[in-house]
């Protein structure tokens, strides 16, 4: 009873998380609901009784009220918790799966446990967010980029100037582009630059999911976006979390997808030539570990002969026939330069979403 009660109010959030610790942790299996009939295993780390009375000690002394909001944690950073016992913990991973974990058995998102994760998502370009304070963030003040904000205290983003949104996978490719502004100064007009520098944390996921709904403040509009990843099978891992979720997150998938992005490069298109390549020229060779992520990324439903991402197929195929992969700093080697190659591919791409759209 106690569990279903936790469920259905969030008020009791602070207790139900302490009851969670009690009654599924020293169990050292993580019951993750779908339904409460319909358990799955999420993590299966085991828990110690010792790690686990350090949550529950962290958890207690961290139960201060928030004004007008009884019984509900104050929103603090997982970090905060494993810089309480670093030696007990070992790392920040422990934590994180531990808060995942209780957020999965208890059927909510991680925010609504006002536990998260220090943001490390840049942003620059053509938008403004009204908080729930008043205040006003814009995202084109700062050349060099912004870190994400946490959607929960955004009320309304206004996104009316915006023909695109690029994700790219390095930062250092989103911090030369910033630099040039090419964001503001391109054929393609106005957009929008971010990157989560790597895999996506959440609250990366949560700005761009936000930015990718129908606003009635943005006349319900939704710019395209792209994504700008390395030719190799983490640049298709990434592009896979955005799209599709996190395997290991799967409770907050719903909330956190992008379905509508698409891949504008790096592709085998865009490195392969008539000419010989070579290691010269930028590609690489896959490692063992490569291999073997790509030959997983094969098996996946989505990825099937028959799946939904053929193009992610025959890119992974091609990646593992001729055992190369490429960053995103060959595009730089081409002919007419790596500003004017990504200028071409956004005008294209929009030109194209722009005709579906009037097709429909």
């Amino acid at each position: 009873m106690a569990f279903l009660y936790a469920r259905s109010n969030l008020a009791t959030l602070s207790n139900a998380w302490l009851m969670v610790i009690h009654s599924c942790l020293d169990k050292n299996i993580r019951a993750c609901p779908r339904g409460l009939d319909q358990p799955y295993y999420h993590h299966q780390t085991v828990i110690s009784p010792t790690e686990e009375e350090a949550l529950i000690e962290i958890a207690s002394g961290s139960q201060t009220k928030h004004a007008g909001m009884p019984g509900m944690l104050m929103g603090s950073a997982s970090s905060d918790i494993y810089y309480k016992d670093p030696t007990l913990f070992l790392n920040q991973g422990v934590v994180n799966r531990c808060v995942d974990d209780i957020a999965c058995t208890l059927g909510v998102q991680r925010a609504s446990l006002n536990v998260v994760a220090a943001a490390k998502g840049l942003v620059v370009g053509a938008i403004t967010a009204q908080r729930k304070d008043g205040s006003v963030i814009d995202f084109a003040c700062e050349s060099e980029g912004q870190l994400v904000p946490d959607v929960r205290e955004i009320r309304t983003v206004d996104v009316m100037e915006l023909k695109w949104i690029l994700v790219i996978e390095k930062e250092a490719t989103f911090r030369s582009l910033a630099a040039s502004a090419f964001w503001k100064t391109h054929k393609p007009g106005k957009g929008l630059l971010l990157t989560a520098k790597g895999y996506p944390d959440i609250s990366t996921r949560a700005f761009l999911r936000l930015l990718s709904e129908q606003q009635p403040e943005s006349g319900f509009a939704t710019p395209p976006i792209y994504a700008l990843l390395d030719f190799d099978p983490d640049g298709l891992g990434i592009l896979s979390t955005y799209k599709y979720g996190s395997i290991a997150m799967p409770h907050e998938n719903l909330h956190l997808n992008v379905p509508g992005i698409r891949w504008i490069g790096v592709r085998s298109n865009d490195i392969c030539s008539d000419s010989e390549t070579s290691e010269e020229q930028g590609l690489l060779r896959l490692t063992a570990r490569d291999r073997g992520k790509a030959v997983k990324m094969l098996e996946k439903e989505i990825v099937a002969e028959e799946g939904l991402e053929k193009e992610w197929r025959h890119e992974l195929q091609i990646m593992l026939m001729l055992n190369v992969k490429a960053e995103i700093q060959i595009l730089s080697e081409r002919e007419e330069g790596f500003g004017k190659w990504l200028e071409n591919g956004l005008t294209d791409e929009i030109s194209s979403a722009i005709a579906e759209t009037l097709e429909h």
